[in-house]
């Protein structure tokens, strides 16, 4: 019905192979390159050079190939009878796409059907071996661009963030290889996919970023809610799809209430001056937002770098959104003196499709803050007081429906599934941080 819906009907469903060129005054720069001369999806492929030089753009002037993955109706334009296609491009690829396809163990272990795609890849490394870049989640690539990982189609997937100021433009590569079926059906799988359950996963997060302003017509289910996520800096806002019970020390609402958002206000030091009274400041915010019922963060991390994390276990589904600052670490119990420096936090909002009893959302709790915990130590940050645990203004939400959950301790689905999304999403927010900040003077978030 969803095909339908989208004038696809038949057995046969179209996947076109695409390439895009972006240039600049200073830059000439490749994403994907098509599958070349490689024969094997059939006629009518591999016109990329042909595309370019219709343009004027020689081989020669191509100075940076953005790889999202390394399948061959990606990579095969880059290689050559005589070597690279491209001799003066630099290629950006995710290093665990790298890792991934250059394992001859993984490949001998593969079907033999799948041997070839390890081969090809391999192909392309050694004909780039001195112009691999390896990347790793949300590093720039060049101005403006970032590769950001989408796992599951490969273990290196990514989808490549373009910021133009007032226009953002996200390609999701084989994160969708039809949009009119993965916005409707985004648990669908695709024949080539490595790990389709992960696939799906990243799936969802990417269409709950982009909201629906952006996929137009697409009502994407996120177990018994309908959740968004809506960026309007310097706000951050989750809107959990109905009232739920949220239990929270936030600034605004805090306690055991019912709400339907939850809210990230981000601030800078020169907005909160020592005289100034933050609580009726952050409620005449919140009045011209028209949103004095949500529940509330103030944060002084760049919003933009929220990370996020859904989690299945049975029949539970927990999805956390995160935001990790660490410029006022805390080691618990020690308290480091922090006049006239910058105020950074831990913000988690973290919402489960379980229906939880008031005692079962207070397990839940002591569960998230567990796992914030652990997510702060693994990544080693060392304080002159020992290994950090957190911030001094952390603040930790749960959501979910009431029901009659009486337990939700680590030992079951509820527990499992809240710990891990919460631990996973802020561990990748730390490990962003403490590779943009750490070792440095100035950082303010």
């Amino acid at each position: 019905a969803a095909l339908a819906a989208g004038g696809i009907t038949g057995d046969a469903m179209p996947a076109p192979i695409t390439a895009y060129l972006l240039q600049s005054a200073d830059r000439t720069i490749l994403i994907d390159s098509g599958i070349g001369d490689i024969d094997a999806l059939g006629p009518g492929l591999g016109r990329v050079s042909d595309g370019l030089a219709a343009l004027g753009v020689a081989p020669e002037d191509i100075d940076l190939i953005i790889v999202t993955h390394a399948h061959l109706d990606h990579v095969g334009g880059m290689i050559g009878a005589n070597g690279p296609v491209f001799p003066n491009a630099e290629v950006a690829i995710m290093q665990a796409e790298i890792d991934f396809w250059g394992d001859d163990g993984i490949m001998a272990q593969a079907p033999d059907e799948a041997k070839g795609l390890f081969q090809i890849a391999q192909s392309m490394y050694g004909a780039y071996a001195d112009q691999l870049k390896p990347v790793t989640s949300g590093a720039d690539v060049a101005p403006g661009i970032k590769m950001e990982l989408s796992p599951g189609h490969t273990p290196g997937h990514a989808h490549v963030h373009i910021d133009g100021g007032d226009s953002q433009l996200l390609m999701v590569a084989d994160s969708l290889h039809s949009s009119v079926l993965h916005t409707a059906l985004p648990d669908v799988g695709f024949g080539f996919d490595v790990d389709s359950a992960l696939a799906a996963t990243s799936r969802r997060i990417f269409l709950l970023q982009m909201g629906p302003a952006e996929w137009a017509g697409a009502s994407i289910a996120q177990g018994a809610s309908m959740m968004q996520i809506a960026l309007d800096r310097p706000w951050l806002e989750l809107d959990l799809g109905a009232h739920c019970q949220v239990l929270s020390w936030a600034v605004n609402r805090p306690g055991l209430v019912t709400a339907s958002r939850i809210l990230w206000r981000e601030v800078r030091n020169a907005d909160l001056p020592p005289e100034l009274d933050v609580d009726a400041w952050l409620s005449d915010e919140l009045r011209q937002r028209q949103a004095t019922d949500a529940v509330t963060f103030l944060t002084s991390r760049d919003i933009r770098q929220y990370t996020q994390s859904i989690v299945k276990i049975g029949e539970t589904e927990a999805h956390a959104v995160v935001t990790v600052g660490f410029s006022n670490a805390e080691r618990v119990g020690h308290r480091v003196d922090r006049t006239r420096e910058a105020w950074g936090t831990i913000n988690v909002a973290l919402f489960l499709t379980a229906e939880l009893t008031e005692a079962a959302m207070l397990e839940t709790m002591s569960i998230a803050v567990q796992a914030r915990t652990a997510a702060v130590m693994d990544v080693q940050l060392d304080l002159p007081t020992g290994r950090a645990t957190g911030t001094g203004t952390d603040c930790v939400a749960i959501a979910s429906p009431h029901g009659a959950a009486r337990y939700a301790g680590l030992h079951t689905e509820i527990g499992e599934a809240a710990g891990r999304a919460v631990y996973t999403a802020v561990q990748d927010g730390a490990r962003e941080w403490m590779a943009a900040y750490r070792g440095t003077k100035n950082a303010t978030a």
